[in-house]
């Protein structure tokens, strides 16, 4: 089923606002839904939506929540997300980042009790597209074993960072584990194998089944590489924005605690170092030399970028069981399903 991006926007919002989300809050989550199942992120996607509105339904998330400031000295600042909507919060913390570079040069702001953040490249972009070297994170509940063991001890905690260019904006986006956990649930929903090497169970034995996955853990990238940077992530995110980090994050399945994870994003204005776009400039004349040097080679967030943009003019295409869940929540809604 093909479906055109701005139609799947209104009808994700308007589900969430039916479910208790105010408007200019459920843009923004749908916004970042469909953009992410757009790009073919579809592990922060679509598949998303019906966790969001069981979480609101069981009180984990407040689907009315605005983030509140709760410090603010020079150019760090520090909020309080209140059980709401996590990527909405980042949306928030973002621009007020944003606008203190723009007097500062830099800014850090970090965000406490929000939700599921999602997919980290939206908001880093955002930044980018405005002109902003970004670099977001958000730690997790404990789904990562260290290299020489089995037991989870941090999430996979990803990270995004974004640079502005006039040629597009460079992305990356990743997180510190070999797959991430919305992969391995992806998996367990369409009863599908994961590749070897990226999952644990819970004896510590390399496993293909995503239940067994589930219950074990997520193998790092990179060894202790991976790991290392997953620690960093947990330090910064979690325990400095004075959310919670490793085994005492609260973890998905968690029915009904409010979550306890948190967020951070550093934004910087390249004008306070090269004046007149002059930074944005050689970015693209960076890149350029790349792709002459390396013609066969792609750059990180450049299949992505790809994706989204045939998805722009050709809309996304449904599979059944997402078509069938999205005509479900619209009956529940009371919402109209466009066939």
């Amino acid at each position: 089923m093909q479906v055109a991006i701005g139609q799947l926007k209104t009808s994700v919002s308007s589900i969430l606002k039916n479910a208790g989300t105010p408007e200019d809050i459920s843009t923004v989550v749908a916004d970042s839904l469909v953009k992410a199942e757009a790009m073919g992120v579809k592990t922060h996607g679509l598949i998303r939506l019906k966790s969001y509105l069981d979480s609101i339904k069981d009180g984990s998330l407040t689907p009315d929540a605005r983030p509140e400031i709760s410090s603010h000295k020079g150019s760090v600042m520090n909020m309080d997300g209140k059980s709401g909507f996590g990527i909405y919060s980042a949306y928030v913390a973002a621009n007020e980042s944003m606008q203190i570079s723009r007097e500062t040069g830099i800014s850090t702001v970090g965000m406490k009790n929000l939700h599921h953040v999602g997919m980290l490249e939206y908001i880093t972009d955002m930044c980018a597209t405005a002109g902003f070297v970004a670099i977001a994170m958000s730690n997790g509940h404990p789904a990562v074993s260290p290299p020489d063991g089995n037991t989870r001890m941090i999430g996979t905690n990803p990270l995004s960072i974004s640079i502005p260019s006039v040629d597009g904006n460079f992305n990356l986006d990743l997180a510190i584990s070999k797959t991430s956990f919305g992969s391995v649930r992806k998996s367990v929903l369409e009863s599908t194998k994961l590749d070897a090497g990226l999952a644990l169970d819970r004896n510590g034995n390399p496993t293909t089944d995503p239940l067994e996955a589930m219950n074990g853990s997520l193998v790092p990238f990179g060894g202790y590489k991976g790991f290392g940077l997953g620690l960093v992530i947990d330090l910064l995110a979690g325990l400095l924005t004075g959310s919670a980090a490793g085994t005492e994050v609260v973890t998905w399945n968690e029915l009904g605690r409010k979550w306890n994870n948190g967020f951070l994003i550093i934004t910087v204005n390249p004008e306070f170092f090269v004046q007149g776009g002059e930074f944005k400039s050689k970015v693209a004349a960076y890149f350029s030399k790349f792709r002459e040097l390396a013609p066969k080679s792609s750059i990180p967030g450049q299949k992505r970028q790809a994706k989204f943009l045939a998805s722009m003019k050709d809309g996304i295409q449904l599979d059944e069981n997402q078509a069938l869940i999205l005509k479900e929540l619209c009956k529940v809604y009371d919402l109209k399903f466009w066939e």
